[in-house]
């Protein structure tokens, strides 16, 4: 049995076919905090959201997926042990 609150949901999202001009991945971001604020808001209030405590929205690039996955999980380890 997973404890409540206690899974880091990971999303990786592969942005490398985007074109340079692409609003895409702003939206990412905000899709992101919209769903961190909605679990953060049900956690406050108590109300019964599942065992995600946070979500996170990796972007990479395929194009150079290993150096660009790898950057992205080295700064959600590092913001996560803060």
């Amino acid at each position: 049995m997973i404890d409540k609150s206690s899974v880091l949901f990971i999303q990786v999202i592969d942005t490398g076919k985007l074109e340079s001009n692409s609003n895409k991945p702003k939206q990412f971001k905000n899709i992101e905090s919209a769903i961190n604020n909605l679990i953060n808001t049900a956690e406050k209030a108590e109300v019964e959201h599942g065992c995600i405590k946070k979500y996170k929205l990796i972007q990479i690039d395929g194009r150079n997926e290993e150096l660009s996955i790898f950057n992205g999980l080295k700064d959600l380890i590092n913001n996560e042990i803060k």
